[in-house]
């Protein structure tokens, strides 16, 4: 009788351990990014800038991230002058739940968000992807209004949501900080919603003279730091950089 009862523990280990693996997941992360053009400028004469960037979010075993529930984003020797520029916020367009009513002369940049939903019990579940078009308008001194927008056939929801991210300005530069709503990060009971890559781009726009994005520096041996902190709902945040060329 002893074999059968050994074989019984022994399974039932074998079971634990693979139900253990099956639930950890931790993200991988790249990302990329460039200033245009790559002169420096300074603050007495700043040059105005258009900025790309793009960040990937991957998982190590191959499973569906861990859902993220805030970002920040660091560019180095920029500056942000939301105060010189029409503006449409995240309020205004979240109580109308369409962008229709910002004025054109507030978008300052476009871009793409790719996402992998599947069951929050199950971090092996890809059933569903989603596919959101970002657009981005000032939102006054020191904001930034993100718009995420689709449905069928990219996306099995209809999603019109609007995120008021905050354009900090500190010793390096600017950093760009926002969280994401419970709305996105569980938009069904049950479901998380993983985000797995966001390209955007905002334009070098000009009003009263000023850019809505300028250099003031930030120029390290031929070099722009820029870096995205990833906080993920479960676990610590995680810092991952890159450098975009410039020239002093």
């Amino acid at each position: 009788m002893r074999k059968p009862l050994i074989g019984a523990l022994v399974g039932a280990f074998v079971l634990v351990i693979a139900a253990v693996a099956f639930a950890q997941v931790q993200n991988t992360y790249t990302v990329s990014g460039s200033v245009s053009p790559t002169k420096a400028g300074t603050k007495k004469k700043p040059v105005p800038v258009g900025l790309k960037f793009n960040y990937e979010v991957g998982e190590q075993g191959g499973q569906r991230p861990a859902v993220e529930i805030a970002y920040a984003i660091q560019i180095d020797g920029l500056q942000q002058n939301g105060a010189f520029f029409p503006k449409c916020t995240a309020a205004q367009i979240n109580a109308a739940n369409s962008d229709s009513s910002c004025p054109s002369s507030a978008k300052v940049g476009s871009g793409n968000v790719e996402n992998i939903a599947g069951s929050s019990s199950n971090p092996a579940d890809k059933s569903q992807t989603c596919h959101l078009d970002l657009t981005e308008y000032n939102g006054g001194k020191g904001l930034l209004t993100l718009y995420l927008s689709g449905g069928a056939p990219t996306c099995p929801l209809s999603i019109s949501q609007a995120i008021q991210a905050r354009v900090i300005k500190n010793s390096r530069g600017i950093a760009i900080r926002f969280s994401v709503p419970p709305s996105l990060a569980h938009p069904i009971p049950g479901f998380d919603n993983s985000v797995v890559q966001t390209t955007t781009s905002l334009s070098k726009k000009k009003a009263k003279g000023r850019g809505y994005l300028e250099s003031v520096g930030g120029c390290k041996g031929g070099k722009r730091a820029i870096s995205v902190t990833f906080t993920p709902e479960t676990g610590s945040p995680v810092t991952e950089s890159t450098a975009s060329s410039c020239s002093a």
